[in-house]
Parts: structure tokens; sequence; C-alpha cells
């Protein structure tokens, strides 16, 4: 690494080789967002309630039509992969 004006820069081959291995760097980075994703939808409906109640219920709904959409898109992708699979 090199020291430049208080900034360490790594070499593009060095970042190049720490990518290449799978797990090595972000290994923390889904635990992560596991936890913060939903610390931060609460937080934020919360603070739409004590804003206005309705933004945080229209919020809300929001939320769950999202959440459907991806459900059934999950359930169609396993469906057709498990009949991919089977003759």
């Amino acid at each position: 690494m090199i020291a430049r004006g208080g900034f360490h820069y790594i070499s593009r081959a060095k970042l190049f080789s720490l990518i290449r291995r799978p797990g090595l760097v972000m290994r923390i980075a889904k635990p992560l967002l596991l936890i913060s994703t939903p610390i931060g939808v609460i937080a934020g409906l919360r603070e739409a309630w004590r804003f206005h109640a309705w933004l945080a219920v229209l919020m809300a709904v929001l939320l769950t039509v999202v959440g459907v959409f991806i459900a059934m898109t999950v359930r169609v992708a396993r469906r057709e992969g498990r009949a991919n699979r089977s003759p």
C-alpha cells in the first residue's frame, strides 16, 4: 500500500487478487445487510408515524406490496426450477 496525503492506496493487482478470492473481503457484508436493513425500515416507519400516521400506513402498504411481489417471483422461479429438473 502506498500512503499519499493521508490516504492509503492499494495497487490494482493487489485489489484484483483480493476480489478473486470469494468470501475473503466481503465476508461481513451479507450479515450486516440482513441486520441493518430491517432496523432501518423500522426506524423509517417510526419516523413516518411521528410525522404523519397516514404516511406510515402508506409506507407499510408499499412494503407489503413489494414483499408480495418478491414472494411471487421466488415462488415462480422455484416452480420453474423444479419443472426443469424433473423430466
